[in-house]
């Protein structure tokens, strides 16, 4: 197996992890809001977007470096 593509496969592992805990964030944020914590609801939220955009552009890089041709 290349380099390329072990690199690219680890970079989706990333991106993968990095949206289960982006998804976890969210689910936070959702049992504060329900809980009435509306201020930990609001961090939660924002950690949450957050790591959310960090996962999507590991998810295009990801996705960018697949789909280059390998040398």
């Amino acid at each position: 197996m290349s380099d390329a593509v072990q690199s690219s496969s680890s970079e989706h592992n990333q991106a993968a992890s990095e949206h289960e805990r982006a998804a976890r964030q969210h689910r936070a944020a959702a049992e504060f809001h329900d809980k009435k914590m509306l201020h930990a609801a609001r961090l939660s939220a924002e950690d949450a977007k957050a790591s959310c955009i960090v996962a999507h552009r590991h998810s295009m890089t990801a996705c960018e470096h697949s789909e280059a041709p390998v040398e």
